[in-house]
């Protein structure tokens, strides 16, 4: 193949990139600076970047894995012992249905001493500052989440693929 040919064909790739990202992206009007929803693509990266997830087999309440969904009726609360892992910091997204969804409270609590970079580790909870689904990192000493269902209906709780 002749150098020529090659280079035209590497410009056209490029060109053709650029605008796929560009479409992509949606040239911007649909973008809300405080409701970014990314698209699946770019959600599905973050698994690569995030680190390892929690899994259903690492909460545990009275010995038996969480089962999925999670069915959470009107005023209970549930709670789950969190597996501690070898030095790794893991993340947790949880998918919440119910038309209730608006009354559940999530709350981490990781187990007392740990520390991260030196830092003393704070719980979490949901709903907070950030919009979207509950999202939590995972220390590695384990911990406690509490799930509190505070609406009329049950609700059921997943966590994200």
């Amino acid at each position: 193949m002749k150098i020529k040919t090659l280079q035209i064909m590497l410009l056209i790739a490029a060109v053709l990139c650029a605008v796929g990202i560009f479409a992509g992206l949606g040239g911007g009007s649909r973008i809300d600076g405080h409701n970014f929803s990314p698209p699946a693509w770019l959600k599905g990266l973050g698994g690569f970047a995030g680190g390892p997830r929690l899994s259903a087999r690492d909460l545990t309440a009275n010995g038996v894995s969480l089962q999925e969904p999670l069915v959470l009726p009107s005023g209970r609360t549930r709670q789950f012992n969190v597996a501690s892992a070898d030095g790794k910091v893991r993340r947790v997204a949880f998918l919440v249905t119910g038309s209730s969804h608006g009354t559940l409270n999530i709350r981490y609590k990781p187990n007392s001493g740990q520390r991260l970079n030196g830092k003393r580790v704070d719980p979490q909870s949901w709903p907070n500052e950030e919009k979207g689904d509950p999202s939590f990192v995972v220390y590695n000493g384990g911990g406690k989440f509490v799930f509190t269902n505070a609406g009329p209906s049950s609700l059921k709780i997943r966590l994200e693929d």
